[in-house]
């Protein structure tokens, strides 16, 4: 007989448990974005290219609910706080949304009573050229990452980001939609300033 203040035994949950086919497939995608020696000189699709571009001038100009039109429905948008970036279902991350959670990041933005954004950031992207991973074991859609500079000015405050992008790009309904945007910033590892815009 169990006395009444003796806890009941609970075998803890494995971290990964939920969907773990998802994360399976996530950590294959950015292992592969991840290695240098997959990427190829091979140039993007014209339609991919174009996809990436304005994912930075939508960003850029604040076009929010253009900018999530490019993504699929079933979109992650993840910001690694490791580097390299590690497994999604094992660490912390900076940021990792669902297109759910993108919706209610962008209405809160829009109310324009958001507080981490006022004032708005404004901010400005220069690319780097976009480099096809090659020869990964993925075969649903295209894999390309870029170096990218992004300079954010807030309160009289300017600053400047840098890493690279990772991207998965799928079709979906005909089109080239991002089923993942991979931030990799080079100083993740560290404490963070105001990120409350879209990086």
């Amino acid at each position: 007989m169990q006395s009444d203040n003796t806890m009941p035994k609970v075998k803890a949950p494995v971290s990964d448990h939920v969907d773990s086919p998802f994360y399976a497939v996530l950590d294959a995608v950015v292992r592969e974005l991840g290695d240098p020696a997959l990427c190829g000189d091979q140039r993007c699709n014209p339609a991919i290219q174009r996809v990436i571009d304005a994912e930075a001038r939508l960003l850029d100009t604040h076009q929010y609910q253009a900018w999530l039109d490019l993504f699929t429905d079933d979109c992650v948008y993840w910001m690694p706080s490791t580097w390299p970036a590690a497994s999604s279902a094992r660490t912390i991350a900076l940021e990792f949304h669902d297109r759910r959670r993108l919706l209610d990041r962008i209405a809160r933005i829009d109310t324009q009573a958001a507080y981490s954004q006022i004032p708005r950031s404004r901010t400005a992207r220069v690319l780097g050229a976009s480099a096809v991973v090659e020869g990964g074991s993925l075969r649903d859609g295209v894999l390309v990452r870029n170096s990218f500079l992004l300079s954010e000015f807030r309160g009289e405050h300017l600053r400047v980001l840098s890493g690279w992008y990772g991207y998965w790009i799928r079709e979906q309904q005909g089109q080239p939609k991002i089923a993942l945007k991979l931030i990799n910033l080079l100083d993740c590892d560290h404490p963070q300033g105001n990120n409350s815009f879209f990086i």
